[in-house]
């Protein structure tokens, strides 16, 4: 599921977040390598937030997939959320997910180069 190298507490935060929201479903767009991670409860987005996670909110009603300096991302104004590099279809996709999930967090499991990403109502 997740790889952690030798980074053990985030190994272990990331058992305890699987746990409070009770992932049950990991899910994917592109692969092998994924440009997008995310994580459902029974089909649905998680929501609420667990004490002391590392997330950033976005309004989902202000992100736009868009070309900045030839990489396709998705941008809220001010701030790029997500990078996808040359590939405009997965940066659509991925936007389509956050906004039918409803997702408005961003979080983080170790920063920068996160092992293990989620988002959250």
């Amino acid at each position: 599921m997740l790889a952690f190298g030798d980074k053990q507490d985030e190994a272990e935060l990331s058992v305890r977040i699987i746990q409070f929201y009770k992932f049950d479903e990991q899910c994917f767009v592109g692969r092998p390598e994924a440009s997008l991670e995310y994580w459902k409860v029974k089909g649905n987005a998680p929501s609420g937030a667990m004490p002391g996670e590392d997330c950033i909110s976005f309004n989902p009603d202000n992100i736009v997939v868009e070309n900045v300096g030839g990489s396709w991302k998705i941008t809220e104004p001010g701030h790029s959320i997500l990078d996808f590099g040359n590939n405009e279809s997965e940066a659509r996709t991925s936007l389509k997910i956050i906004m039918c999930n409803g997702f408005t967090n961003m979080c983080f499991v170790g920063r920068p180069d996160p092992s293990m990403t989620y988002f959250r109502k």
